[in-house]
């Protein structure tokens, strides 16, 4: 019998078993938790684990297995265990387990794996729709981005307060007024009672306000795309496994074909492959313009190549095909008729429980326990010789819904 804990890796249609030889011990704990983190890193949450060759059970051995029980029940999926030896039955019984070991649990089969399910199939993904419901949404734009060329005072501002129904993107920072948030001007997002953004005062540091109790997260907004009201749609992709991941633009196509809309707000949480995209290091509210030469070097902060490939990302976008009021706030996005603006918050890893749409304690369970690394705007970097193309995107859930009525209420 092996001192040392081997793993071998079997695919079924609906598990994955791993059948264990050795000893887990503390050395054997470590090397089961980077298996488990690695299948649960692809998506993979229903695991079952075959005792059959394990030679020793420890209590460093019993802490992983009860983490990771935990863990893939609390995003839909199950830890099973069969084969227990007598030896390693009887270790299970002292240590007051044997309800958390008994090979005849039953894993209950989630609610919405009965529910009727449209799949789509793409070049590089599967997208399955679990719900699309008859809801519209209302946006409204504010603000001059030409501004960016001159910079902004105080007349450009407007104050908004982020409720539970506000999503959206744009340029300000929290607070109260010009003279509080002038020299903190960068990109922002919007949702759930909540406002996140990056300050641009040199701190480098991710920040964000969420509504508690009478505390109502404002933000002071130089321009803005936001809008109001429920997402009808609610789906989940990953890539085929010829690919490494989902491109931006391929994934807002399939969101537009779904959606059957001219303009259409989402909410993005996935595991990106890289990102590609740029943040402000210096406010826009100066007298020199930030995209002048040599100074943009200073100003705005690129990704030189596909950046945090493995974080999880949370993401606010606004897509629309060819609306006149949305051109200037927007980009055209490779290989599609469509022009978007997508924000990107990056937090550390952590599986993405495909089938929960409860889009309000997603963000809440995001911000209390992940820590969030940098925020981006997005891009195309289509340069000839050395661009690095656009962010692609793993695996994750996107809510969406179509907007019907937009309002130009620019500056």
């Amino acid at each position: 019998m092996s001192e040392t804990l081997d793993i071998k890796r079997v695919k079924q249609t609906n598990q994955s078993d791993l059948l264990l030889k050795g000893r887990l011990d503390a050395f054997g704990a470590r090397v089961l938790q980077e298996e488990l983190d690695e299948l649960i890193k692809e998506g993979q949450f229903n695991v079952c684990l075959n005792f059959k060759e394990v030679a020793f059970l420890s209590s460093a051995g019993i802490r992983i297995l009860i983490k990771y029980f935990k863990e893939l029940k609390g995003i839909g999926g199950f830890l099973k265990f069969t084969d227990l030896s007598d030896k390693i039955s009887e270790v299970v019984n002292l240590a007051g387990l044997k309800h958390l070991f008994d090979i005849k649990q039953e894993v209950k089969t989630p609610k919405n794996e009965k529910q009727e399910v449209l799949e789509k199939t793409t070049e590089s993904g599967i997208f399955k729709v679990l719900k699309k419901e008859e809801k519209k949404l209302k946006a409204r734009v504010t603000g001059n981005p030409k501004l960016l060329e001159s910079g902004f005072t105080a007349s450009d501002t407007s104050v908004k307060e982020i409720t539970k129904t506000t999503y959206g993107l744009g340029l300000g920072a929290i607070g109260d007024d010009f003279e509080d948030t002038h020299k903190r001007f960068g990109e922002f997002m919007a949702l759930q009672n909540t406002a996140i953004y990056l300050p641009t005062d040199g701190s480098k540091s991710v920040d964000f306000m969420v509504k508690s109790n009478q505390l109502i997260p404002k933000v002071v907004s130089l321009y803005n795309l936001l809008f109001e009201g429920e997402f009808g749609t609610f789906l989940n992709f990953e890539h085929k496994e010829n690919h490494t991941s989902i491109p931006l633009s391929e994934l807002a196509s399939t969101l537009f074909q779904i959606q059957e809309a001219k303009m259409l707000g989402m909410v993005m949480l996935s595991e990106t492959s890289g990102l590609c995209g740029c943040s402000l290091s210096t406010p826009p509210s100066g007298e020199q313009s930030l995209f002048s030469y040599p100074s943009i070097k200073e100003n705005l902060n690129f990704t030189t190549e596909p950046g945090h490939g493995g974080s999880l990302t949370l993401t606010v976008g606004i897509l629309h095909q060819n609306n006149t009021d949305l051109m200037a706030y927007t980009r055209p996005l490779p290989n599609t008729d469509l022009w978007g603006h997508f924000h990107t918050a990056v937090f550390d890893f952590s599986p993405i429980q495909k089938d929960n749409s409860n889009l309000s304690g997603i963000v809440t369970q995001l911000l209390e326990n992940n820590r969030i690394h940098n925020f981006l705007h997005l891009l195309n970097d289509n340069r000839s010789h050395n661009g690095i193309g656009e962010s692609g995107f793993k695996r994750g859930c996107c809510w969406v819904g179509s907007i019907d009525e937009l309002k130009n209420t620019a500056n």
